[in-house]
């Protein structure tokens, strides 16, 4: 290759080979975009259609589960009430045939739930006004139809299994297309690197073999160095000419080096001695450094061990959050229809239970709701309190107990209160405070079996030689395993006989406690069951509530 070209067509491999790499990952991109507003559209056009159908299936089956049985249309005004909600039915099973045409089956099992329904009102028909016994089978007719229903959201139901299925493959071949995007751009690379070596790793080789004769026989600029690579390598083979005379020289003087060498030996012995107690204390170090790593591995797969479960645990928080959003909202959705539906006909008592239903249903997806946005602030960093000076702890726990009274009589719970009087002020928060011994109190009911006692206590003591206020709380539950009580106030974490719930009360009333500068820990008791001990400091000590 002529001198003059050489530097230039280096340059221009270098920058073809970097726009082929470049091509390649920008068509990888295409690709991966392209699939992935194909999969969006798949999927919003699945969950347009399976989400009313899920909701009109859950409707459906509601109505039917509000028909009357065997025994309880007995009156005109049962009979009006009957008629209307076959008449709901009806509406909602016509709009649904209609809308009803994306999952295969979807039609056919509509069919199914009219026909369960036709056959529900000729039963109806044919055996009103004889006796119990014989209207049995209109009840069988009316469980045959509430399956039905159910089957047909369990079609919709899984019709959004298999959209998720569908991003996860599409997902992983997405994956795969990158990969191979990568694999191309790799491959590319190393092509170009090879050639660009062996037009940069040739005349280095002529110029290695020449510096391996040095002193040079000959000069460099005028060998076949000279025809091959630009300026740059020539002027290398001048230095390389230079140094050959630098070396000739240092010759001569390697002698007198050598003689300087053997004394040097000597004091090398000397050192040799110094060297071998030097290594002898690295390997103890290396031993001290090999036992500490050694432990970091086993805190290493203690600390995966622990992601794993936290893990594991989110899903199931999951899946409880669902569970929890949907039973009020079901709750609160049939009672809205029943009062819009049924207006002014419905007797008083009976809209008075439909609106404290909606109004307790609403109250626990509300807690649900502040509990989530609390878990949230938690994992930004913005989770506060407002304290207030001389709060008053005795009054603030009577309070909450009188709170959660209902809540315990509903649950055939005893609740028994004692405060080793005076109390100290503290600074707090009295709501953030109040929600944490609230938490507490309604976990302590919800693992209490009806008729035992939860046992709140509450004085002044000291933690760490400081003066706090400290409230226990004390149930006759299952209890806690020991192994499960350092990560009870963990996020999503919930004990073995926890049913529902999202594993955030406690977690969130350690926060609380902590940010108000206190704490909170759990004990078995010996006889069975939990003691909660809550601390918060308090003000000093000559000021107590009144």
């Amino acid at each position: 290759m002529p001198r003059a070209l050489f530097a230039p067509t280096a340059y221009a491999l270098v920058a073809f080979a970097f726009a082929t790499i470049l091509a390649v990952l920008v068509v990888t991109g295409v690709v991966l975009r392209h699939e992935a507003e194909r999969v969006h559209g798949q999927t919003h056009e699945i969950m347009e259609n399976a989400v009313p159908s899920v909701v009109a299936a859950t409707r459906l089956k509601d109505l039917v589960l509000g028909f009357p049985t065997s025994s309880t249309l007995s009156d005109s005004d049962d009979e009006r009430q009957y008629s209307a909600a076959v008449a709901r039915f009806r509406d909602v099973l016509t709009h649904q045939q209609q809308a009803a045409t994306f999952f295969p089956g979807e039609r056919q099992q509509l069919d199914v739930v009219e026909g369960a329904f036709q056959r529900y009102l000729t039963l109806e028909r044919e055996t009103r006004g004889e006796p119990p016994a014989a209207r049995r089978k209109v009840d069988r007719a009316r469980e045959r139809l509430a399956a039905a229903c159910e089957r047909f959201g369990t079609i919709n139901e899984q019709g959004m299994s298999g959209a998720q299925a569908i991003l996860a493959e599409v997902a992983a071949r997405e994956e795969r297309v990158l990969l191979i995007g990568l694999g191309v751009a790799v491959v590319t690379a190393l092509i170009w690197a090879v050639l660009l070596a062996g037009a940069i790793a040739r005349p280095l080789a002529i110029l290695a073999q020449e510096v391996g004769g040095m002193p040079f026989r000959g000069p460099i600029v005028a060998s076949r160095l000279g025809r091959l690579v630009p300026r740059e390598f020539l002027a290398v083979g001048h230095e390389l000419e230079r140094t050959a005379a630098i070396l000739r020289e240092a010759a001569e003087a390697r002698e007198v080096v050598a003689r300087q060498l053997e004394a040097s030996l000597a004091r090398e012995v000397a050192l040799n001695g110094d060297l071998a107690s030097t290594n002898a204390a690295l390997d103890r170090e290396v031993a001290r450094q090999t036992a500490n790593l050694a432990e970091a591995n086993r805190t290493l797969t203690r600390l995966v061990a622990e992601l794993q479960e936290m893990a594991q645990s989110k899903a199931s928080f999951y899946a409880a959050v669902s569970h929890e959003l949907r039973t009020p909202v079901a709750v609160i959705k049939g009672g809205a229809l029943t009062l819009a539906g049924l207006g002014g006909r419905l007797e008083r008592e009976a809209a008075e239970r439909l609106l404290a239903n909606i109004v307790s249903e609403a109250d626990d997806l509300a807690r649900l709701v502040e509990d989530l946005l609390d878990a949230a602030r938690m994992d930004a960093g913005s989770f506060g309190i407002t304290p207030e000076p001389e709060v008053d702890a005795g009054a603030l726990v009577k309070g909450v107990l009188g709170s959660v009274a209902p809540l315990f009589e509903e649950q055939e719970l005893r609740l028994e209160l004692a405060i080793i009087e005076p109390l100290p002020l503290i600074e707090a928060d009295p709501v953030r405070l109040r929600q944490a011994l609230r938490n507490v109190l309604e976990n302590a009911a919800k693992f209490s079996p009806a008729g035992r006692t939860v046992r709140v206590w509450a004085a002044a003591a000291e933690e760490a030689a400081q003066p706090c206020v400290v409230i226990e709380v004390a149930d006759e539950g299952p209890g806690i395993p020991p192994a499960l009580q350092p990560r009870l106030f963990q996020p999503f974490v919930q004990g073995e006989h926890a049913q529902g719930g999202t594993g955030l009360g406690l977690a969130i009333t350690r926060q609380l406690l902590e940010l108000h500068g206190g704490g909170i820990e759990v004990a078995a008791n010996e006889a069975g069951g939990s003691t909660f001990r809550l601390w918060v400091p308090a003000l000093a000590p000559g000021r107590v509530s009144t």
